[in-house]
């Protein structure tokens, strides 16, 4: 979203994470929560509020969660933020577990059911359970109700810390060109019975995705930067085309024999303001 620093993921960058959901036409859920979970290295950009987009039923509408009136808890370092519908739990301090994470717990459901999403309620019905359940003693049936798919998107972003609180991968605070972060989301919700889309079978289903970022890295090359035939006197100081396997150019290929001395030439490069290796 906002690359601060070289091309691709970098400390300081605000990027942002996009979940995707879809319910099956066969169920039917309440109490739906999105749990995410950021590794240590990113911090959640609590100036932008997320945004959820839901489709049920051919009713679809935007809206984001509410970022008033916070409440925070501080326990032994372990910072707490609870806004309305959701919550974000910085696994920073001293407590027993605490590996410098950040978990996100979203309310899908109770959001759904407050006036930011009107006309909706905290059930979430696939495409084939109207409102109300498909009837005692019945099943989903596309020829009797087809309300078209039930999906989600959830958008927020994050900022990709200068160095890591707690975990360092390699051994030192400050975060390394390859680096990498990542993200692991699941999606949780009670089963309902379909045949009223209200009562609890008391089963719950969850699905989970993972996501890494790499931090820009730098480059390795390596070519023959001179050479010298075995009868020669000095070396041929050779153009940078010459034996640079990203060139196909075949009149810029070197023949070499026995008895020639080569000369290669290694070059590194690291990207300006991250911490290299």
């Amino acid at each position: 979203m906002v690359d601060q620093g070289p091309s691709g993921p970098s400390p300081t960058d605000i990027l942002e994470y996009t979940l995707r959901f879809q319910v099956s036409d066969y169920f039917a859920f309440d109490n739906v929560i999105i749990l995410d979970t950021l590794t240590d290295g990113q911090t959640f950009d609590m100036t932008f509020a997320p945004v959820l987009t839901f489709q049920e039923h051919d009713n679809s509408h935007t809206a984001d969660y509410s970022l008033s009136t916070p409440t925070v808890t501080n326990t032994n370092g372990d910072i707490v933020t609870a806004y309305d519908h959701f919550s974000v739990n910085e696994l920073f301090g001293t407590n027993l577990g605490c590996d410098g994470a950040t978990e996100i717990a979203f309310d899908v459901s109770g959001i759904l059911d407050s006036i930011r999403f009107p006309g909706f309620d905290d059930l979430v019905l696939g495409g084939l359970i109207p409102d109300g359940g498909v009837g005692a003693g019945n099943e989903p049936d596309a020829t009797v109700f087809n309300g078209g798919p039930t999906t989600g998107e959830l958008t927020f972003r994050f900022v990709v810390n200068e160095e890591y609180r707690k975990d360092f991968p390699s051994g030192d605070a400050p975060i390394n060109s390859g680096d990498q972060i990542g993200n692991h989301v699941d999606i949780q919700g009670d089963v309902l019975n379909v045949e009223d889309a209200l009562t609890p079978t008391g089963s719950t289903v969850t699905d989970t995705s993972n996501e890494e970022l790499t931090i820009v890295d730098g480059s390795f090359n390596k070519r023959i930067d001179a050479f010298q035939d075995a009868n020669a006197g000095s070396p041929t100081i050779l153009p940078p085309a010459y034996s640079d396997p990203n060139v196909t150019d075949s009149a810029t290929l070197l023949t070499v024999r026995p008895g020639d001395l080569l000369t290669y030439r290694l070059t590194v490069t690291y990207t300006p303001a991250i911490h290299p290796y």
